[in-house]
């Protein structure tokens, strides 16, 4: 008889259960970057400021973004990707400081300047 080990979690709050489906997804199989930007944008600022970025149609990303870090043609842009533009931007910078929803209207601004000025490089994946 093959015995296999097994493990369950009950009556967890939202936040719990996605830190425990983060934690044992990263160390197991291991989920990608991007998943795991997604889970953790309710605790995380940047990581709420890059999903805005892909699910908002006022943003440049809105078309050619992914959540799920599967890319293809048209969805070439992960969230990790995102997350990282994001991160150099706040660096060592007083944006870092401002609340979420003004990085994400200064990001929003920034990234459709470059797409206005730079309009062929923009959509040339």
């Amino acid at each position: 008889m093959l015995y296999v080990p097994f493990l369950a979690f009950h009556c967890l709050d939202e936040d719990e259960e996605n830190k425990f489906f983060d934690i044992i997804n990263t160390k197991a199989n291991g989920i990608g970057c991007s998943l795991s930007r997604y889970l953790k944008r309710n605790n995380y600022n940047l990581s709420w400021i890059a999903t805005q970025l892909i699910i908002n149609p006022d943003s440049p990303f809105y078309s050619i973004g992914t959540l799920i870090g599967k890319r293809n043609k048209e969805n070439h842009i992960t969230l990790q990707n995102i997350h990282i533009f994001i991160k150099l931007l706040t660096r060592k910078s007083d944006l870092a400081e401002l609340p979420k929803e003004k990085i994400l209207y200064i990001s929003l601004y920034y990234f459709n300047e470059i797409k206005n000025i730079l309009p062929i490089q923009w959509s040339d994946y």
